[in-house]
């Protein structure tokens, strides 16, 4: 399964933590944010964006009204 990846704490051109977490599974945002993002709503969410010209992956669903529009 995929993972996700939060950086943060910058300095100068570079980032001095990362986290790492699967799809699906808590994310924690560091402050000032201080909580866990729930990642389960993100599952499947790159299906729905279309590429930079417009056009839609191979098998990509169509636009969801309101989610990513």
């Amino acid at each position: 399964m995929s993972r996700q990846h939060l950086l943060s704490e910058p300095v100068e051109d570079d980032y001095t933590r990362t986290e790492s977490v699967s799809f699906g599974k808590p994310l924690p945002l560091p402050d000032p944010f201080g909580f866990e993002l729930d990642t389960s709503d993100l599952l499947g969410a790159g299906r729905r964006i279309p590429c930079s010209d417009g056009s839609r992956p191979e098998g990509a669903e169509p636009r969801v009204p309101g989610v990513l529009a």
